[in-house]
């Protein structure tokens, strides 16, 4: 069971079919941070690739996975300049695609009676591939991509041909409609985002 703010939680089916929590699971201590709600399991490699943010200091974000034998590997600081909205990320055959989109944190509007998740209007949203083997996050390659917030991506692969990364995303307008009232209906449309490296 995964919650962003908080490491995974192990559970198990109990012979009666119910569910039981066993408590947090840090990979036999290996986990010290946060773990993102989607990590993605590699269907080849077998590895679980993540991510993991915080909203209140540097490193806002990290990339780290698991071999299939449940090895951690070293943190990748991802840099970013604030703590953004990160729920969910993509995998292709060799990069993580990483949102650094327009719904960021904002923590003192909580003190004012907000919500400390905002829509800032003028940050550039952007998808950052990053080589899965990557030792460094200073080797994240930003494409921009004008007013896109996709809560959760759905598919993502890579087209050699092209030179691209594609990504599949549900991009949802108003972006931050889900953390703040709004009278506008929320709109979700799924969206084939293509990343020229």
């Amino acid at each position: 069971v995964m919650s962003e703010d908080d490491l995974p939680y192990q559970v198990k089916i109990t012979p009666s079919g119910e569910l039981k929590t066993i408590g947090r699971y840090d990979f036999n201590n290996q986990l010290k941070s946060t773990m993102i709600a989607h990590p993605k399991l590699d269907p080849v490699s077998k590895e679980l690739l993540a991510l993991s943010y915080d909203v209140v200091q540097k490193p806002y974000l990290k990339y780290f996975k698991f071999s299939p034998d449940g090895e951690k590997s070293p943190d990748v600081e991802i840099p970013l300049d604030g703590p953004t909205m990160m729920h969910d990320f993509a995998i292709t055959q060799n990069y993580v695609v990483i949102p650094d989109q327009q719904v960021v944190f904002k923590l003192p509007e909580m003190i004012r009676g907000g919500s400390p998740v905002i829509y800032d209007e003028d940050k550039m949203s952007r998808f950052g591939p990053l080589k899965r083997d990557a030792r460094t996050g200073e080797d994240i390659i930003w494409v921009e991509c004008p007013d896109t917030f996709c809560f959760h991506l759905w598919n993502a692969w890579e087209e050699p041909e092209s030179d691209e990364v594609v990504v599949i995303g549900s991009c949802m307008t108003p972006p931050d409609s889900i953390f703040n009232e709004c009278d506008e209906n929320l709109k979700s449309v799924l969206t084939e985002i293509r990343l020229n490296l």
